[in-house]
């Protein structure tokens, strides 16, 4: 037993020598390194062959840090690129300006250059500015449709009022139609799309169209447009017409908050409902 002892105490000995000399094991090298490298490597290769073996490069490698410098210039310029919010708000700014494509060009240009950065990096032309001005333009008529769609909306107003104005692109007057919704909180312009021509359908098909889109088909409660007779080919005598006030005052002063409040027509006033079918 006491051989056995003795010798798994000589076996624990090996192992913890070979245990703390492993990481001296692998130093392979050439038999004349020293005399071809230079001092500093030579300092270099003493230290990795000491005990623990120092992991620590003092000046080695000082061609690198010219380098230094223009790498963190390009992490710099990486870093603005990739800031989309300040693209953004400077598109908006260009927009809100009317500035157009070829002023834009001239005008990031110049301040690109005030900010010392280099121009002949940057890729600064009027194909490029157009794309994302037309891209960032999209992205926020987006937002604000998604904004809209989610506010609680009780009930809408509808207006709307065909205009002859001059088209964007050619020096002729087109049918243009703005769409707009309100109620006592909000008021929020649709569109204002290009009609073919003035006649009633092509107008309600373009509103109807319009409400689709904004998903408002439930929230508009009432119609408000501006039609005269000549339009819609009909007169009305003097009686009619102050029958018309008449009915309209007594909607506004009574009826109108009922239906406003009720969130289904069944559950509107008795009265309103019999007024309805009279």
């Amino acid at each position: 037993m006491e051989y056995f002892a003795k010798k798994c105490q000589q076996t624990k000995e090996k192992e913890q020598q070979f245990t703390s000399e492993l990481q001296n094991l692998f130093d392979i090298d050439h038999g004349h390194v020293l005399e071809q490298i230079d001092e500093q490597r030579r300092e270099f290769l003493k230290n990795q062959r000491k005990l623990g073996r120092l992991g620590y490069i003092n000046d080695i490698e000082s061609c690198f840090d010219k380098l230094e410098p223009a790498k963190n210039q390009r992490e710099e310029l990486l870093r603005r690129k990739q800031s989309k919010s300040q693209v953004d708000i400077d598109i908006m700014v260009l927009d809100s300006c009317k500035v157009s494509y070829r002023g834009a060009v001239h005008l990031v240009a110049a301040i690109a250059e005030v900010l010392n950065f280099d121009v002949e990096t940057l890729t600064i032309n009027r194909t490029s500015i157009r794309y994302y001005r037309r891209k960032i333009r999209e992205a926020r008529a987006t937002q604000i449709k998604n904004i809209f769609e989610n506010t609680e909306l009780n009930a809408l107003v509808l207006h709307w009022n065909g205009k002859l104005l001059f088209d964007i692109l050619k020096r002729e007057t087109v049918e243009r139609l703005p769409v707009l919704v309100s109620n006592s909180k909000t008021e929020k312009l649709l569109g204002v799309p290009a009609l073919p021509n003035s006649k009633v359908p092509t107008q309600a098909n373009a509103v109807y169209e319009m409400l689709q889109d904004w998903r408002l088909l439930e929230s508009v409660k009432a119609f408000c447009c501006d039609r005269t007779s000549n339009l819609v080919q009909y007169e009305m005598t003097g009686e009619e017409r102050t029958a018309v006030r008449d009915t309209s005052i007594f909607i506004v002063m009574l009826c109108i908050e009922a239906w406003f409040t009720a969130p289904h027509a069944d559950m509107a006033p008795n009265h309103d409902l019999q007024l309805l079918n009279a």
